[in-house]
């Protein structure tokens, strides 16, 4: 991806919404390129509104941030699966190293609080 930083990418596990109009993450989200990121950053009235999954709101915000310039609309972002094989999600031991990472939610967790927690991180 640093190789090809200019161009819009996502890589994860795409899943296709609205008949293709934008594309979610299906919960797996690992990286975007730094042009993708820079669309986001300068993006006016982002909102969570209207999404209670965090993957979906994310693949539509970056649809959405990356045409909010353009005179022709079309989704002209790259996505990229990831090889399930190599990806260690959430938690990786080998024989000397153990590493969890991520958020696990609680049982009586509300659906809104990864959506809080995702404006919270937008705010700083």
């Amino acid at each position: 991806m640093v190789s090809n930083y200019k161009q819009k990418l996502y890589f994860g596990d795409p899943v296709s919404c609205s008949r293709g109009a934008y594309y979610a993450m299906n919960g797996k989200f690992y990286a975007i390129s730094s042009t993708l990121l820079l669309d986001y950053c300068y993006c006016p009235g982002i909102s969570s509104k209207n999404f209670r999954l965090e993957d979906f709101w994310l693949g539509f915000t970056l649809y959405r941030c990356s045409n909010i310039n353009s005179t022709i609309k079309f989704n002209h972002i790259q996505y990229y699966r990831s090889l399930e094989s190599q990806i260690f999600h959430k938690h990786y031991s080998s024989s000397h190293i153990s590493m969890k990472v991520g958020l696990d939610r609680a049982p009586n967790m509300p659906d809104g609080f990864f959506l809080s927690f995702l404006k919270f991180i937008d705010e700083l």
